[in-house]
């Protein structure tokens, strides 16, 4: 397959005047790089410099199926690098197609990037028939010469999914057939986002879409970049602070619980059990049910607390239908997240004004 520049409207112009693909490249690339910094509203980190390269670099690359995987732990600016990222190539002509796992992350991905954003399976999955609403096949893709975004990436599994109750998708491999799918258009490219921080899908030890030796076994020449200056802190708090500390802690040798902050500045509430219901209740009043977010430690705690949200705080009786979709108990609208790690949650939940973790008490 002969890669194609002309995706820029000025890439046929430069071909011309230089007759060195090389050297339009480099041309290119450097031109991408200045369009994506002028949509900055801050001046990039070193780490952001180098993400910034390598998306212009993976724009303007001839290699076979090129990928990349930005790596970024909360708070690193992914969401305000993709923002400039996607104004920066729109200035330049490429066309992009933005998607996520799951219908919340490709909501908080839309209202950051002001574009359209699908989740993975309504992208790339199609209804095998008019007549079958069970079996659902993978799209034929019309998008050529375009850059695919997928958010997330540490959601994306690839274990073969078996579902006797529900709808069968694609090959029942979603990294691999959501692969599939990007590379069987001539000259596309993809950017996978994630926080390596976060907890991999159900079953697996790692994410397998933000592994490059992962997707190179699948066939696709990889790069990977990372986001780890914290940037964010200024602006969002304590929260993004205390989750730093976390992490931090996680990586160095003596691997010490750190000290958390926050009550003395009346960002944090320590409360009882007691209290849960009462609290939950006062900041559904105040910020709406859409906006509050209870994270838990198990499915069990998570569907205990779902109960009694419906039985003490909107009271209704009957009991409602449990849905597990990913690390998340939904109940009749209700979202109690279980993580286990709590502070990747927590940290990254930006779109939630008000959040209670539920954490186990200390021995």
């Amino acid at each position: 397959m002969q890669p194609r520049l002309l995706f820029l409207p000025f890439a046929k112009d430069y071909t011309t005047l230089n007759n060195n693909l090389t050297h339009t490249r480099i041309l290119l690339t450097d031109i991408i790089v200045d369009a994506i910094k002028k949509r900055l509203t801050f001046e990039p980190t070193a780490d952001q410099e180098h993400a910034i390269v390598a998306i212009a670099r993976l724009v303007t690359s001839e290699k076979f199926c090129p990928t990349l995987i930005v790596n970024g732990f909360a708070g690193t600016g992914k969401t305000s690098l993709m923002r400039a990222t996607c104004d920066g190539l729109q200035m330049c002509g490429m066309e992009m197609v933005l998607m996520a796992p799951t219908g919340r992350a490709a909501k908080v991905l839309a209202n950051t990037t002001g574009r359209k954003v699908q989740t993975i399976h309504r992208t790339i999955f199609r209804q095998h028939s008019s007549t079958d609403s069970q079996n659902f096949d993978i799209g034929y893709n019309n998008h050529t010469h375009t850059l695919f975004i997928v958010d997330e990436g540490s959601l994306i599994g690839n274990d073969m999914s078996i579902n006797n109750n529900g709808p069968s998708w694609g090959e029942g491999r979603l990294l691999s057939d959501l692969i599939r799918y990007v590379f069987s258009a001539d000259d596309n490219r993809l950017i996978i986002i994630g926080d390596p921080d976060q907890l991999p899908p159900i079953g697996q030890i790692e994410a397998p879409a933000l592994s490059p030796d992962y997707l190179r076994d699948l066939g696709l020449t990889v790069g990977r970049c990372w986001l780890r200056e914290v940037v964010r802190q200024q602006n969002e708090g304590l929260i993004v602070r205390n989750a730093t500390a976390i992490r931090q802690e996680i990586d160095s040798i003596e691997g010490r619980l750190p000290i958390l902050k926050g009550a003395e500045c009346g960002e944090v509430e320590i409360i009882s059990g007691e209290n849960l219901m009462e609290k939950i209740e006062g900041a559904y009043n105040t910020y709406g049910t859409s906006n509050t977010m209870v994270v838990t430690r198990s499915n069990k705690q998570a569907t205990r607390i779902s109960m009694a949200l419906r039985t003490q705080v909107m009271y209704v009786e009957e009991v409602p239908h449990k849905v597990v979709v990913d690390e998340a108990v939904v109940v009749s609208g209700f979202v109690v997240e279980k993580c286990a790690l709590a502070y990747s949650k927590v940290s990254s939940a930006t779109t939630s004004p008000f959040l209670i973790a539920m954490f186990p008490s200390a021995a």
